[in-house]
């Protein structure tokens, strides 16, 4: 077996579109750095929506939602976005030019284990 050479990665930004509490797309950047990043914002402005979010992408899964009965469950995809279903996250990533992105999205009528 060869080497593994772990990188850090640090998140510069996450997108999502029609996902729990959020309908048309928004973006929450975040600017990299040492210590502790917070979220702050009244409720109902999409904080909870953009951390499943990228647990979502990074994970294929939410710990949370695993807890719940699956009524609960489906209401996953924010009602007023339509079909249309996508998390971005886009990472700096230690040596690499650029950002990487890791996406996942959801066809129209799949389920929430229905991503790519």
């Amino acid at each position: 077996m060869g080497d593994t050479v772990r990188r850090g990665a640090t998140l510069t930004e996450i997108a999502v579109e029609g996902f729990r509490g959020i309908g048309p797309k928004r973006a929450l950047r975040v600017t990299p750095g040492p210590g502790l990043t917070l979220v702050v914002g009244r409720n109902g402005s999409g904080k909870s929506s953009f951390a499943e979010g990228l647990e979502e992408i990074l994970t294929g899964s939410n710990w949370r939602w695993a807890q719940r009965s699956s009524v609960w469950r489906e209401g996953w995809r924010n009602l007023h976005a339509g079909d249309h279903t996508r998390i971005e996250g886009r990472f700096a990533v230690e040596d690499e030019p650029g950002a990487v992105v890791v996406t996942r999205t959801w066809p129209a009528g799949a389920s929430l284990e229905g991503s790519s």
